[in-house]
């Protein structure tokens, strides 16, 4: 399959070349009932136009940014203070035949200098400059960035072909102001930008975005504490909330959630198709344990994950299998130990250190949503309310034992 491997069980793995075939014979019926591969929409001309009608001061440069060339110079420097407005159009390919790839606010990333790599939030974003410096823009797959936000050369590659059109907006009025006229004046082009300055971040507080997915807009927490609401669709995301938990054989992760739609419909254990939703925990040795609900995967199922980069680190354990129990309330209890014992190679770790809500629907471009309430980690000596209003100890030691 162009641009993709096979998962780690090779061609002799009967199973993944199922899948594969089906995926591929799926995506080439959907390609024979349209007009082919999607055409993408330049947006450059409108947006100066708009941008210039607005704002006759804004300073406005167009890019072309391919795929795993390096960052490159985005035409405008920057100065600690302006507000800068960044919209994109375009696929990265992973296999265009079959209308599969990356869009902006997957595989588009940005930073002022030498600065903090910032990842594309849907097709518009804008923020202000926290330095000066010259825009820098980067096209990539999610997790081929290091800490420092150099592409990383011990991370094996996803094939890609294609670019992003690159609209970049330095505006010398106020940013609410311009956006808002401009939201007027192009409802399709501006208005994701405008409503997005407009709500802020909508990150559930006290989690973090994992940083080599970057920010996503997936996971929203409406109410302090409360639920966290979760919707894919064509992108991903993980959120991280730091916990500090040792692994005992009494721990268990418990939560309840109503899924109401796989990203997948075929078996999500090779790349193609690796699209799902799953709860998680991280450990203090660096590796995480998903549990997810699969399309078809038997429960049981366990699999490392088949994208770059994540193969040698995370382990998926598939607990829930099929549609039945989709659109209602489903409770999960994980004893997270006895999972780990037999998903991981020893050493095991000692320690939980945080826990993850993972959404991906990027391979396939689909769908997926869930809603989550009631994330407790417990054991016999403590509770720990995950989901709770940032507080100084969201967690509760039960009176008369000593915490482990």
């Amino acid at each position: 399959m162009p641009g993709y491997r096979l998962p780690r069980g090779g061609v002799g793995d009967s199973q993944s070349q199922r899948t594969a075939a089906r995926l591929l014979r799926n995506r080439l019926l959907m390609s024979s009932r349209s007009s082919g591969v999607p055409r993408t929409r330049r947006v450059a001309p409108t947006a100066q136009l708009v941008a210039q009608r607005v704002d006759p001061q804004a300073t406005i440069h167009v890019a072309r940014v391919r795929a795993r060339r390096g960052w490159t110079d985005g035409g405008i420097k920057l100065s600690a203070g302006e507000h800068v407005t960044v919209l994109a159009t375009g696929t990265l390919w992973t296999a265009r035949p079959l209308g599969l790839g990356l869009l902006p606010k997957v595989g588009l990333w940005l930073r002022i200098g030498t600065g903090p790599a910032l990842s594309m939030l849907g097709s518009a974003i804008t923020f202000a400059c926290d330095q000066d410096g010259p825009l820098k823009l980067l096209a990539a797959e999610p997790g081929a960035l290091d800490a420092s936000g150099a592409l990383d050369d011990n991370t094996k590659s996803i094939a890609l072909t294609g670019s992003y059109e690159v609209v970049v907006i330095r505006w010398a009025t106020d940013p609410h102001l311009a956006l808002t006229r401009a939201a007027a004046l192009s409802p399709d082009l501006f208005g994701p930008a405008h409503l997005r300055h407009r709500r802020g971040d909508t990150t559930p507080v006290g989690w973090n975005h994992h940083p080599r997915i970057g920010a996503s807009e997936i996971f929203s927490q409406p109410s302090p504490g409360g639920e966290v609401e979760c919707l894919t669709s064509g992108d991903v995301g993980i959120v991280r909330r730091p916990v500090d938990v040792p692994l005992t054989e009494d721990l268990t992760l418990d939560w309840t959630w109503l899924v109401r739609d796989l990203p997948s419909a075929l078996a999500e254990n090779i790349e193609p198709t690796h699209d799902y939703l799953s709860v998680a925990v991280e450990f203090d040795d660096g590796r995480d344990l998903s549990w997810i609900w699969s399309s078809e995967l038997p429960e049981g199922k366990v699999f490392s994950c088949p994208l770059p980069y994540w193969s040698s680190r995370e382990t998926h354990l598939v607990i829930r299998s099929g549609t039945t129990g989709l659109g209602a309330w489903q409770p999960e209890s994980r004893h997270v130990l006895a999972d780990a014992a037999s998903a991981l190679a020893t050493p095991l770790p000692s320690r939980v250190v945080a826990i993850w809500l993972i959404a991906n629907s990027a391979c396939q471009g689909s769908v997926g949503s869930f809603t989550l309430r009631d994330l407790r980690l417990r054991s016999t000596h403590l509770e720990h309310d995950v989901l709770a209003a940032l507080a100084p100890n969201p967690s509760r030691h039960i009176k008369g034992s000593a915490h482990q």
